[in-house]
């Protein structure tokens, strides 16, 4: 999914030669959340991160509001999300995130996923590469929970231009629904790229 994210150890690019050097996001200082244009009370069951993360769906992520993330290889394509594990006392999803490498080999590493369900922030999920370790915060901006949702990424922020992803579900990456563009485009416009390749996709 989700979603949607994660810290690689290993830097891998699209473009150049995969390096050597770690890759380590610095923590961001907290926000609220709530100032976001859909961090209104009413739109919640919209926004219910641990229903969006148990799905046990596959997903891809489809387009992102900026251009590279190296997590991902920066440009490269067929970022796709599968549940390995998830554990509903402790809150915790483990799932394989890949991507497809320039030489059309694919990457694959582990994220845990995590949601405070009785607390306030229940729409932030946080991604870590280590389990039980603080991670980044993905706010779920909107999910229908049958064919995509769309993701805020903080920590990609640029002043005014506020960072999301758009991920689809498997079952729907061919046909997305109007409404998901629409809430992308209104949510986090007019910058696009994409990210799945239907053709370089295939499995």
């Amino acid at each position: 999914m989700f979603l949607l994210l994660v810290f690689a150890s290993v830097h891998f690019t699209c473009g150049y030669a995969a390096g050597s050097s770690p890759v380590r996001y610095k923590p961001t200082s907290v926000r609220d959340f709530k100032s976001y244009l859909e961090g209104k009370e009413g739109l919640k069951q919209y926004q219910d991160g641990w229903k969006f993360l148990t799905t046990g769906k596959e997903m891809y992520l489809y387009q992102r509001s900026f251009q590279e993330d190296p997590k991902y290889g920066n440009k490269c394509k067929c970022v796709k999300s599968k549940h390995l594990t998830v554990k509903e006392e402790a809150q915790t999803v483990a799932a394989d995130l890949s991507f497809l490498h320039e030489n059309l080999t694919s990457v694959h590493f582990t994220v845990y996923f995590s949601v405070n369900k009785t607390g306030k922030e229940s729409r932030v999920i946080y991604a870590s590469y280590e389990p039980e370790k603080p991670g980044f915060p993905f706010p779920v901006a909107f999910a229908d929970y049958e064919s995509c949702a769309v993701v805020r990424v903080p920590h990609r922020d640029k002043g005014k231009n506020q960072a999301c992803e758009l991920w689809v579900y498997k079952d729907h990456v061919k046909r997305v629904k109007s409404c998901c563009f629409f809430i992308f485009d209104l949510l986090c416009g007019p910058n696009k790229y994409k990210v799945y390749d239907e053709e370089k996709c295939k499995e």
